[in-house]
């Protein structure tokens, strides 16, 4: 079952973070009256995408989702690096497609960011595409 918070809308203070020390990463959970979601599944608006083996580079250019990023990285900034990169003034993301999903055409897409994970001597946030 996939679910998607409704216009995007994050209550920060429903984010939690549980350490894994055996496994050295934190999981991402987002707290709903009715149930515990495994990280913050999101739906976003791209302007194209860059496919390299199961990396996508997600580009974006809609305001209200770079702005919903960035308010992401504040909340997570003490922990790990930025979710949101930029490169030549354009913004862009880089997500796991480990379940082969496919990719529409209609410049939307499904994403969840589960967990941080320490890679490189840096903690770095693991989006999936759903």
């Amino acid at each position: 079952m996939k679910i998607i918070l409704k216009n995007n809308n994050i209550d920060y203070n429903n984010i939690n973070l549980k350490y894994n020390s055996k496994y050295n990463f934190y999981n991402i959970q987002y707290s709903l009256p009715y149930v515990l979601l495994n990280g913050i599944p999101l739906n976003i608006n791209f302007d194209y995408l860059y496919i390299k083996n199961k990396l996508i580079y997600v580009y974006i250019k809609d305001n209200k989702c770079i702005e919903l990023f960035k308010n992401i990285d504040i909340h997570l900034n003490n922990i790990c690096k930025s979710c949101l990169k930029i490169y030549n003034n354009s913004y862009y993301i880089i997500c796991n497609n480990n379940s082969n999903n496919k990719l529409s055409n209609n410049k939307n897409i499904n994403i969840n960011i589960r967990k941080i994970k320490y890679i490189y001597n840096n903690y770095i946030p693991i989006i999936n595409i759903i």
